[in-house]
């Protein structure tokens, strides 16, 4: 027997009986998120290797303190590695699923392309791998000591000319850099500007990823989870079996205490919820949110000058997300209603967006079905 259900960190809610079609819906929707879910994980190998590094460079516990060069040299290795899997990870991942979409593998060589160009850490992280792949350990000293409090602290050091003269691959502008750098230097600034570089290369890859098919099926998803008034944790099918493996129907505690259950086609509405506000923010709403007159240009020497980013703000006080339920939506949405419903009010209205009548009801609709589903 398949059940709907609520679930949450520490609860499972059944909320209602599943029939096969439902389950099916389910699950064909869910399958959809699976991808980008996997995407969106891809940086916590390489977040946890940093945090374990970085807790042990710079620790102020004297347990942690007393670790040892091996250690600090082992988890420096960890990260290193861990860098280089991630960038080698996603460019395989791209070439072998996305092969019809050659903007992807675009996209992925650009934006590394300008890290490379203009984050020195990023270059030298991930030169740096190549060099204790086939040359030596990383750091050459760790100097502990006791500050204010009993607490430690600890800096860790790799040395210049060791890495210069046990290394060709260095370019130019890598051995230049080293070069104006103390005969030992700290490298955790480095490594932290490069896991900040990762992480620049992971919001635009996945940006990429989120187009209209996608903004629908995040609408699709929430009209699911709305149906079934979830407002905390996700929705999923659950499915009981007995010692057998047969499906079964669960009547009683008892039933549920002895059976094992499956959990099948799980929808992340925090994800889906966090994707639609950030989507609202686009160009094209932008575009008829002036035409609403919820963004005003002023006047400066008599011509009307638009600051986005100030009237943005605005809009979004005190929030990175769309307050949805605020006054400002709400006149949109009355705009939006009257173009719905009165298409010679386009040319009034929203000649200044640019849009043609049918792409500008496609918009409006969207918005009206965003509106809907965010809490």
């Amino acid at each position: 027997m398949n059940y709907f259900a609520n679930l949450k960190k520490k609860e499972i809610r059944i909320i209602a009986e599943a029939d096969a079609i439902e389950k099916e819906k389910l699950n064909e929707v869910a399958s959809f998120f699976g991808p980008f879910i996997h995407d969106i994980n891809r940086t916590y190998i390489v977040k946890k290797a940093f945090e374990e590094m970085d807790n042990a460079f710079s620790s102020e516990d004297l347990a942690v303190l007393n670790s040892t060069q091996k250690d600090i040299n082992r988890l420096a290795m960890n990260y290193l590695f861990s860098f280089r899997t991630y960038i080698d990870h996603w460019e395989t991942y791209i070439k072998r699923l996305w092969k019809s979409d050659y903007t992807y593998l675009k996209k992925f060589k650009d934006v590394t392309a300008s890290e490379y160009d203009n984050c020195m850490g990023y270059r030298i992280t991930y030169r740096l791998r190549n060099y204790v792949q086939h040359c030596d350990i990383p750091i050459s000293r760790a100097v502990g000591s006791i500050i204010k409090g009993g607490k430690a602290k600890r800096k860790v050091y790799v040395n210049r000319s060791r890495l210069i003269n046990e290394f060709k691959e260095w370019k130019k502008e890598e051995e230049d850099y080293l070069q104006k750098q103390d005969e030992y230097f700290e490298i955790l600034p480095l490594f932290y500007d490069a896991k900040e570089a990762l992480l620049r290369i992971q919001e635009k890859l996945i940006q990429h990823r989120i187009n209209e098919q996608f903004i629908q099926k995040c609408i699709e998803a929430l009209e699911i989870i709305k149906k079934h008034d979830i407002k905390d944790g996700n929705l999923a099918i659950i499915e009981y079996f007995d010692k057998s493996g047969k499906s079964i129907e669960i009547k009683n505690e008892k039933d549920l205490m002895n059976a094992q259950m499956s959990i099948y086609g799980e929808i992340p509405r925090a994800l889906c919820e966090e994707i639609l506000r950030q989507y609202v923010k686009n160009q094209k709403f932008i575009k008829l949110f002036k035409g609403c007159g919820i963004i005003q240009p002023h006047i400066k020497d008599g011509l009307p000058i638009i600051d986005i980013t100030q009237e943005i703000t605005k809009i979004f006080p005190g929030s990175k997300y769309v307050n949805i339920n605020g006054n400002e939506w709400q006149r949109v949405y009355e705009s939006m209603s009257l173009l719905s419903d009165i298409p010679r009010e386009y040319t009034s209205i929203y000649t200044d967006a640019g849009f043609k009548y049918e792409e500008t009801r496609k918009i409006i609709d969207t918005f009206k079905r965003i509106l809907d589903v965010l809490p």
